[in-house]
C-alpha cells in the first residue's frame, strides 16, 4: 500500500489554489471544483462541486508537513509574501532534529515547514 497524496476539502478552491501556489512555490492543474499539485501529491476539491451524497461537508482541519532546505529562509520568505499568513509560531529547534515553524492556510488547516538539523 502507498499513499498518494492529501486532498484538502474547501468551499473555495481559487482561493486556496492561490495561497498553495504562492506558498509552495508550484503551478497547479484543474478547474474551480478539483486542483492538484502534482509535486506536492496535494488536491484542493470542493465537495459541493459534485452531486455526491457520500462525501461530508463538515470541516476538518489537517496539518501538513513539508521539509524544505532552510527553514529559517522559507520563513523570511513566507513574511514577504504579498498574503496574510497567519504564523502560528517562529522557526525553532526541536529535540527530534528538526528546525521547523507553522502557519496556517486560508480554510485555517495547519501548515509546518520542517528542515532537518545537521548534526
Amino acid at each position: 500500500m502507498e499513499l498518494k497524496g492529501i486532498c484538502l476539502s474547501t468551499n473555495n478552491v481559487p482561493r486556496l489554489v492561490d495561497f498553495y501556489s504562492m506558498v509552495l512555490r508550484l503551478k497547479a492543474e484543474g478547474d474551480n471544483v478539483h486542483s492538484v499539485f502534482n509535486e506536492a501529491s496535494l488536491a484542493i476539491w470542493n465537495p459541493g462541486g459534485i452531486n455526491e451524497r457520500r462525501f461530508q461537508t463538515s470541516q476538518r482541519y489537517v496539518t501538513l508537513m513539508f521539509e524544505v532546505d532552510n527553514a529559517d529562509d522559507e520563513y523570511e520568505r513566507l513574511k514577504q509574501l504579498d498574503i496574510n499568513i497567519e504564523f502560528t509560531s517562529q522557526p525553532t529547534t526541536y529535540p527530534w532534529g528538526a528546525r521547523a515553524f507553522g502557519f496556517r492556510d486560508p480554510d485555517v488547516n495547519n501548515i509546518d515547514f520542517l528542515s532537518p538539523v545537521k548534526q
